[in-house]
């Protein structure tokens, strides 16, 4: 049996040498833990491309604390961006606490060789989300960092853990409250958007993202859709500006951190929202008016639901629809921006207010204040 295996792991090693077989060589060959074996397979990753590189690293993480120091040694002296890229994405597959404390500090020092390669540091994120677990207090850190990289680097990795991990309740709430402050005040708007997500994983509203590329790749997307938002604010302003003004306002009230507008001198208890909004599809622009009304209850859930789908019926002869979004029912109404008027909108938002306090006021008669 011992002369078997070990027949089996030489033919391995001889496949390392074969371009069109050393992938799933490597691969087999380190799930036999094999440590004599490790030396084959680092001199092997040194020779592999980009592609093959990152698609074996994390099975090293099958030697678990055998492999790291040769993952260190990778990270620290190899020239080629695809290797050290891949030991430590490997570093990451260990889970270690050793692999969490070789990566954190290249971080706070913002290496270069870390900072330079958009692929790089996505993987020395995901590394430390996955080593990172007990070490929420130390990745705060990143949120204070001068570099915008590193602090949506940290923004990420503390929604992610912090999601993923129970936590005393008390630091998850300073740490909603930091990151609630970054995604109003933080200098790049790439690292304010990312902080926005990331609190909607912690709150439980979104699935949480996997990667740090994915979440970049969402936040370039809502970057995009306000770009158009934003043109089109632009083109419906004098609009807009009067709108406001037949609402009592001397001048439009300032953006929330989402980019829409809250009313807040109408006689209800929570802000009628404002939004502009464009169809994917057509293009074509709206005003999304709407405010929330009621929170989801504990009990009686079903019985809410089916009031809630009378309450859609009986708004049906209205331009009104009721929707849930994060665990409230919420009221809106949408106009096209293209036909907006402003007597229209404004007896619309009042009209709004109303059916938001007679809808309250039913529900909390039936399911409690």
């Amino acid at each position: 049996m011992e002369y078997q295996k070990s027949k089996h792991i030489s033919n391995l090693i001889q496949k390392l040498g074969k371009r069109d077989e050393r992938v799933d060589a490597f691969i087999k060959l380190c799930k036999t833990r094999c440590v004599e074996a490790k030396k084959h397979l680092i001199e092997t990753l040194n020779k592999m491309s980009w592609e093959e590189a990152l698609s074996v690293s994390e099975y090293l993480a099958y030697f678990n604390k055998e492999i790291i120091l040769d993952l260190r040694n990778l990270t620290e002296n190899s020239e080629r961006p695809s290797v050290y890229t891949s030991a430590i994405k490997a570093l990451g597959f260990t889970k270690s606490e050793a692999g969490f404390k070789f990566l954190f500090p290249m971080l706070i020092n913002k290496e270069k060789k870390i900072l330079s390669n958009p692929l790089t540091f996505g993987e020395t994120i995901d590394a430390l989300v996955r080593c990172g677990k007990g070490h929420l207090n130390e990745l705060i850190q990143l949120l204070n960092s001068s570099d915008w990289l590193v602090r949506s680097g940290g923004v990420y990795a503390c929604g992610r853990i912090a999601a993923d991990s129970e936590f005393d309740q008390t630091q998850i709430s300073q740490l909603k409250n930091k990151i609630r402050l970054i995604a109003k005040k933080d200098r790049s708007t790439k690292v304010q958007i990312l902080a926005r997500i990331a609190l909607s994983w912690i709150t439980g509203e979104q699935e949480v993202v996997d990667t740090y590329e994915k979440a970049m790749r969402i936040v370039e997307g809502v970057i995009q859709g306000l770009v158009k938002v934003y043109d089109l604010s632009l083109k419906y302003r004098k609009t807009l500006e009067q709108i406001f003004r037949d609402l009592g306002y001397s001048q439009m009230p300032e953006r929330n951190e989402y980019g829409n507008w809250n009313i807040e001198n109408q006689p209800y208890r929570y802000p009628i929202t404002l939004a502009i909004e464009e169809d994917t599809k057509t293009g074509e622009g709206y005003l999304n008016i709407y405010t929330r009304v009621y929170e989801l209850p504990d009990k009686n859930i079903l019985a809410f639901y089916r009031r809630l789908l009378e309450w859609n019926e009986y708004f049906s002869t209205t331009t009104a629809k009721i929707f849930v979004s994060n665990y409230w029912a919420y009221i809106s109404e949408v106009r096209k921006l293209d036909s907006l008027n402003v007597e229209e909108t404004v007896n619309a938002i009042q009209r709004l207010v109303e059916l938001a306090n007679e809808f309250y006021d039913s529900l909390a008669n039936e399911f409690g204040n």
